[in-house]
């Protein structure tokens, strides 16, 4: 009798163990499924931008500031579309770039981090 509960006591612990070592490793993996979408800022004068991206498999946005030259934001893996890009200020006259609204692009293990731009000269 007691040689069956020092069987069950095994048991137990290696399903629990087992339970454990599974969730570590979800957990892991899903902390790293994740990348990076950056904004660089070119301008003659002043500097800084803003962008918005959304993942249209979730339809979570998220802003991307740059203060000056370059902003980020790290992001899941997933598809995502360019909502918004612009810079903060460009004077009449001068030519404004930005990466176009609609832009879509995806960030996976191959492809973990996307740039986009926006320029005033």
């Amino acid at each position: 009798m007691k040689k069956n509960y020092v069987l069950l006591a095994v048991l137990l612990v290696s399903i629990t163990a087992f339970v454990c070592s599974s969730f570590i490793s979800i957990k892991t993996e899903s902390m790293t499924n994740s990348g990076v979408v950056y904004l660089d800022v070119q301008y003659w004068g002043y500097m800084g931008g803003t962008a918005s991206i959304q993942n249209t498999d979730t339809g979570q946005t998220y802003q991307i500031v740059a203060p000056d030259t370059q902003g980020s934001v790290d992001v899941p893996y997933g598809n995502y579309v360019v909502t918004s890009c612009s810079n903060n200020y460009c004077e009449r006259g001068l030519i404004n770039e930005s990466t176009p609204i609609g832009t879509t692009f995806t960030l996976d293990g191959d492809n973990p981090s996307y740039g986009l731009y926006t320029r005033c000269y």
